[in-house]
């Protein structure tokens, strides 16, 4: 063939030929020969040398060193990180001490639209139970266990399994979703956490009983407490909160064991705080020096707060309670002198707007 300009094509074809032999033989091969360097051909030598200038070469993975592989690795998704681990020794090695454990039907790679709901929970929990049956325990920075569908399937002991081959110095965060109809089932084994308690730094416990009486170390590093459908008292959250410091973020919802709620002054770092419908609650103390958002969820509800300077925004949720706009007119003015913000929500009351804008008149 020629050209428009009479030259032969027969290196430009012969440099293309040799381009799809080699993906051809890249995406034969598998994950090395993916990566694999790769020279230029002999018809090429002559070729464009700006043509040239494209040319990429790259790096085979068993010359990358075995931090850096398991670090690529680890960036993969759950699913995806298993394929691969099928198919390489190293990714096997890898694969052993997988860093982000997120369990639930998505990242399992589960329909749930297929069998009965007892065949799609048994699934769940047996890939959960291969998965960790297989992992070292070393190296986990994350678990979620998002197994809320799977009632009458998990067990008390099976959790604590879990937990105790996963939850090791290092794990940065924890969120156990339970089956919600039967938290009382469940207690969550407290015991685990003394050997994670120097470096977690999320803990959500949910649908199941947290008693942390006795608590062997401090939890220097937590910075983010999101306790919903527990079964705990004041006196045993007053009991975690004397081995954290460092909390920022705290979330106490559908707790309905507590009726008074202290949030402590030496956490001096808590700057949001939300409390959403706990049955039995009837106090709310603030003295935590810098909370700046507070959100509400209930009816009105007695709350003070000892410094409330840093109090920016505040939500007053009270959508199916009766109260609310007068409750915050009448008892909350006085904590509201520095809000940016302020979301009130009631039921079957009226409101006064003119009147009630005299009564926060920072925020006209």
């Amino acid at each position: 063939m020629m050209s428009s300009a009479g030259n032969p094509k027969r290196k430009a074809m012969c440099r293309s030929v040799w381009l799809r032999r080699q993906r051809a033989k890249t995406n034969y091969h598998g994950p090395r020969l993916s990566l694999a360097a790769t020279k230029c051909p002999p018809c090429q030598e002559h070729d464009n040398p700006e043509v040239a200038k494209d040319t990429i070469q790259v790096i085979e993975l068993d010359k990358f060193p075995e931090d850096i592989l398991h670090h690529i690795h680890s960036l993969v998704p759950l699913r995806d990180a298993a394929r691969a681990a099928c198919v390489s020794r190293r990714f096997l090695r890898s694969w052993k001490c997988f860093p982000n454990l997120t369990f639930n039907w998505k990242t399992l790679g589960l329909n749930m639209q297929e069998g009965t709901p007892y065949d799609r929970a048994k699934k769940i929990v047996d890939r959960i139970y291969h998965i960790l049956k297989n992992h070292s325990g070393i190296g986990v920075k994350i678990l979620k266990l998002q197994v809320h569908s799977c009632s009458n399937v998990i067990t008390a002991n099976l959790l604590g399994i879990w937990l105790e081959t996963a939850v090791k110095s290092g794990i940065v965060e924890l969120a156990v979703d339970l089956p919600q109809d039967q938290s009382a089932k469940y207690d969550f084994p407290c015991s685990v956490l003394s050997c994670a308690a120097s470096s977690i730094q999320s803990l959500a416990p949910s649908a199941c009983a947290f008693r942390p009486t006795i608590i062997i170390d401090c939890f220097r590093n937590l910075k983010s407490l999101c306790l919903k459908l527990v079964l705990i008292t004041e006196e045993e959250l007053g009991c975690f909160f004397s081995c954290t410091i460092s909390l920022e973020k705290l979330e106490v919802s559908q707790c309905n064991e507590i009726t008074f709620l202290k949030i402590p002054s030496h956490l001096q770092q808590l700057c949001i705080l939300r409390v959403f419908l706990c049955q039995k609650l009837q106090v709310v103390e603030i003295y935590a020096p810098k909370v700046a958002t507070f959100m509400f969820r209930g009816p009105p509800t007695k709350i003070s707060i000892t410094n409330p300077s840093q109090l920016k925004i505040m939500t007053m949720d009270g959508s199916f309670y009766a109260g609310m706009f007068h409750h915050a007119l009448t008892k909350l003015h006085s904590i509201t002198s520095n809000l940016h913000t302020l979301v009130l929500c009631s039921s079957r009351e009226a409101f006064n707007t003119p009147a009630s804008a005299a009564k926060f008149l920072q925020l006209t």
